[in-house]
């Protein structure tokens, strides 16, 4: 353009300056603060037309003394526009023959910004198409190690039916379940919400998935372990996150489960045909100090007996929402579970996803959704 126009208009000088930062960001361009805010300022002065700088009106512009030394050599401005939107400017010397620039020649130079629009644009949509691919890209990665997190046998124990699920509102989620085996007869089946969405809550769930892995190893009951979780995740966690966890550590061989929870959603039991929420005080990990928090963590061992059925569910599931933002709600679980008392794990996970959908009407998801269903076998 610069050897074009030195032939045929006679300009020696000629740039193209971008003074928009979504733009300058897309391209990969630094700014020259104080030139770009007196373009800036003479684009706006001017009502984004084309501007001739002369004795004579630059101080009609607005252009104070100490301004003046930086549209040294720049003899002519004609803004970059986009859909009304000012993305840049072009700036140009004096002719060779020293004449004024004529209307003829504005038009030619006119033209060339018009073309330099369409170029910027066509820039700046080519790499926000190639960033959005590699953001992709690394959102699936993250979304196969995180579903590579979750539990891939739920056979943990000959006495125990169990069937998950994990389904994130997003492409990637804050929830997970899993199930530890802590010795032969001992398995520990978790579940956890973290508040954040998005890759944030996937960080945290990690996090606190591989601390409850280590306290499983080392403690031997749920309250001591959602104690050490607090304690290790606490000063990681910023103060506007929390996790929310429930924990059943089962013992096949004393027929006993003791239950603790951290602020999250009650264990639901059914045994026979009477449906029960099991609540234990709690509050969310992250959300107090050792003292405050140790002493609001209560657990609780209960009975278990065969053909018993238990369900660990996050919020996502209770607060679906249909279209007219009715919620599903806690009710709707128990009716279904009693509905299906003697089918397997697997059934009621495939009836309960359904009803959901049912239920939803095709509305989008505002909450990941998690459950975890087992059965005690005779």
């Amino acid at each position: 353009i610069r050897a074009f126009l030195n032939e045929t208009v006679g300009i020696e000088y000629f740039n193209l300056r971008v003074l928009n930062s979504k733009y300058m960001k897309a391209l990969g361009l630094s700014q020259d603060i104080d030139l770009d805010k007196l373009l800036m300022k003479i684009s706006k002065h001017n009502s984004g037309e084309s501007v001739v700088i002369n004795a004579a009106n630059i101080n009609e512009l607005g252009i104070t003394d100490t301004e003046k030394p930086l549209l040294s050599g720049i003899n002519l401005i004609i803004p970059i526009n986009h859909k009304n939107e000012l993305i840049g400017v072009l700036t140009f010397g004096c002719k060779r023959s020293g004449k004024a620039f004529s209307e003829e020649d504005i038009d030619l130079l006119k033209s060339f910004a018009s073309q330099s629009a369409v170029s910027l644009e066509n820039t700046r949509l080519n790499v926000e198409q190639i960033n959005n691919q590699k953001y992709e890209e690394e959102v699936n990665i993250a979304k196969r190690i995180q579903n590579s997190l979750l539990p891939k046998e739920e056979s943990a124990h000959s006495r125990l039916i169990i069937s998950g699920y994990s389904e994130p509102a997003r492409d990637i989620g804050g929830d997970f379940y899993d199930i530890i085996n802590i010795s032969d007869d001992k398995v520990l089946v978790a579940i956890a919400d973290v508040s954040d969405k998005g890759i944030p809550a996937a960080l945290y769930m990690s996090q606190v998935q591989a601390v409850l892995q280590f306290a499983s190893k080392i403690f031997t009951s749920p309250k001591e372990m959602l104690s050490e979780i607090n304690k290790q995740i606490y000063s990681q966690f910023s103060r506007n996150s929390f996790v929310t966890i429930l924990l059943a550590l089962f013992d096949l061989s004393l027929n006993k489960v003791q239950v603790a929870r951290a602020g999250h959603t009650p264990l639901i039991r059914l045994r026979g045909s009477m449906v029960e929420n099991i609540y234990t005080k709690g509050i969310g990990i992250g959300l107090d100090k050792d003292n405050i928090f140790n002493t609001n963590i209560e657990e609780l061992t209960l009975d278990i007996l065969p053909n018993d059925l238990y369900m660990l569910y996050s919020d996502g599931v209770s607060e679906s929402m249909n279209a007219q933002k009715d919620l599903y709600g806690s009710a709707r679980i128990e009716q279904l579970i009693l509905q299906n008392q003697n089918a397997s794990p697997d059934t009621i996970k495939s009836s309960l996803l359904a009803s959901l959908r049912t239920f939803s009407q095709n509305t989008e998801m505002h909450d990941d959704i998690t459950f975890v269903i087992l059965k005690i076998t005779p």
